[in-house]
């Protein structure tokens, strides 16, 4: 409660309607976030925000969609899905109970009887990947960069403590390396979203664009290559208002050559290939793609893992 104390009137607001949400029907719940997506679409080319440019961009680049009136049509649809997968969020352990998540590929969970690390994106309502891991029936831990809006951060801290396994998530913190080193070394499966969006960068995945080895990709290469860990890829997609599906495909084996390096970068270019086949037809479920900037490039951080 400490925590609440700190926050503003128009936070704590932001909270009290999480908490009506989680108690609506979920159908409604998703319809209410859908609307504040698009109001939020609307007050964003009302101001002519930044965000909003690179949209149009990134829709014209990506869809071949020349008319403005067109892209902004595909802007509302967009912010619309956003709002409805933040809503959602609020109703995932119901969305468990009554059965409206269906696990494709699941008989690759079946067959796995090792540690893993799993990887995954921000489409749709990625935060249901906890339905999946837990189906590993092993426990996993994950790191994390808190969302701007901290009632978002607790709210999803909050979600991810009603998985039925033990869980070790924490924020990059300057000794993060370290604790997830020892999460693995102790047995734990790792869950990474390797398309994150860190100091207004999305690393991977390239669509196009030539991108370095760096970002939570590479952390799971690095890692993978390290701790000889196969790499399972999943990510989710809608199926209904509050329905989905977790797409689960069949494991990345750990490159056997003796070059560790060249290893992990064969592991990174895998897991590029598998992003862009998962997002570039599904660009308007996709969270980052407001903050998608494909002109921006970052130079190559020959990084270690710890």
């Amino acid at each position: 409660m400490s925590e609440l104390n700190l926050w503003k009137p128009k936070q704590l607001l932001d909270l009290a309607l999480a908490r009506t949400m989680q108690r609506l029907p979920i159908n409604l719940t998703s319809d209410i976030g859908a609307l504040l997506g698009k109001l939020e679409a609307r007050n964003g080319i009302k101001s002519n925000r930044l965000w909003i440019k690179r949209l149009h961009a990134n829709i014209e680049r990506f869809h071949k969609i020349e008319n403005h009136a067109e892209r902004e049509e595909v802007i509302y649809k967009h912010l619309s899905s956003i709002g409805r997968t933040y809503a959602e969020f609020m109703s995932q352990q119901k969305i468990i109970k009554r059965n409206r998540i269906e696990l494709v590929g699941e008989e690759y969970l079946k067959s796995i009887d090792q540690q893993v690390i799993v990887v995954s994106c921000h489409l749709s309502n990625w935060e249901m990947m906890g339905h999946v891991v837990c189906q590993l029936k092993r426990p996993v831990c994950g790191i994390y960069l808190p969302p701007e809006n901290p009632v978002h951060s607790y709210l999803a801290a909050e979600a991810r403590l009603e998985w039925p396994i033990p869980q070790d998530y924490f924020a990059i913190v300057p000794n993060a390396m370290r604790r997830l080193n020892q999460n693995l070394h102790d047995g734990s499966n790792l869950l990474l979203f390797i398309d994150e969006e860190r100091d207004g960068y999305i690393s991977a995945p390239s669509l196009g664009r030539k991108i370095p080895y760096s970002g939570n990709r590479w952390l799971a290469a690095k890692l993978a290559v390290k701790h000889g860990l196969s790499v399972l890829p999943a990510y989710i997609v809608p199926t209904g208002k509050g329905a989905y599906q977790a797409i689960i495909e069949p494991l990345i084996e750990v490159p056997t050559g003796n070059d560790k390096h060249e290893n992990a970068c064969l592991l990174a270019d895998k897991m590029d290939k598998r992003l862009n086949a998962w997002i570039e037809p599904r660009l308007d479920q996709w969270f980052w793609l407001r903050y998608f900037d494909y002109g921006m490039a970052k130079p190559v951080i020959k990084s270690k893992v710890a």
